[in-house]
């Protein structure tokens, strides 16, 4: 998989796992073209790169960081370029690359920078492979949304669908990350979008502690801060709804901690610690 990333994020290993090959100090490419050494099969076409065993028997490889960004406690070996040449591409891995008894690694811990080096020609990219054996592993991912695109399109409302540790779906399809857990405001959400930004504040880890709505809902504002306890949200609620919900909760402990109505059409937060 490809994800293109802006130069010098850090990426992290997605479980844990052992070190069994990497390269940290091969030179970058200009973008738009290949370095020499490179096209000399001087190093990898990884480039700087990390391969990891997984606890569940999957290789995971990491491949183009930045010069220098994989740290040295990852990667013994500190040559810029190999002593013979490279007969391979980024898979399988190359024998120069290898780490013998190598460094444990959690699940989400840094590995390295987005750079551009090895077989990358076009510019800064992640490039994540995985296998077990000579047999490709799709990738599950515990967080984000997908939907159908057309011409890499889709309407805001969706439907948008979490991905909750299922790989990603095949066919042409817009993918809708997590955002960096925070405080955020958002205003004037149109009504018929508030449930998909509604489901990805919530799949980013992330609770409402405000919402307030507009002429029978046409609009929505909300205020939302990382999660906490637990918590029960509804809008788009007749009168008659929103006291039902609240006489339910309400016997389950929890708070209602928000409340808003704007003509027929109420919204509510309860919480619970």
């Amino acid at each position: 998989m490809l994800c293109d990333m802006r130069e010098g994020e850090p990426f992290y290993a997605m479980a844990a796992g052992t070190v069994v090959g990497a390269w940290r100090n091969a030179p970058e490419n200009t973008p738009g073209s290949l370095h020499a050494d490179y096209v000399a099969k001087k190093f990898a076409g990884g480039g700087n790169h990390v391969w990891i065993l997984q606890d569940d028997g999957v290789y995971a490889l990491y491949a183009h960081a930045q010069t220098g960004s994989i740290p040295a406690k990852l990667c013994p070996h500190e040559a810029a370029l190999f002593s013979g040449t490279s007969g391979k591409g980024g898979s399988p891995m190359e024998d120069e690359v290898k780490v013998e008894a190598g460094a444990k690694v959690k699940a989400g811990q840094f590995l390295g920078r987005v750079g551009n080096s090895g077989a990358s020609k076009d510019g800064p990219h992640l490039h994540v492979n995985m296998q077990k054996g000579d047999d490709p592993v799709a990738m599950a991912f515990d967080h984000g949304l997908t939907t159908p695109a057309v011409g890499g399109k889709a309407k805001p409302s969706g439907p948008w669908t979490k991905l909750e540790g299922k790989p990603l779906p095949g066919g042409e399809i817009l993918i809708w990350p997590p955002r960096p857990t925070g405080n955020y405001t958002f205003k004037g959400t149109p009504g018929d979008e508030f449930q998909t930004l509604f489901d990805h504040m919530s799949d980013s880890g992330m609770m409402p502690t405000t919402i307030g709505c507009q002429n029978n809902g046409a609009t929505y504002e909300s205020n939302w801060v990382p999660s906490k306890g637990t918590w029960r949200c509804h809008h788009g609620m007749s009168a008659a709804k929103a006291e039902a919900r609240h006489a339910e909760y309400t016997e389950k402990g929890y708070k209602r901690t928000s409340s808003f109505t704007c003509g027929s059409v109420s919204v509510a937060v309860w919480t619970k610690k």
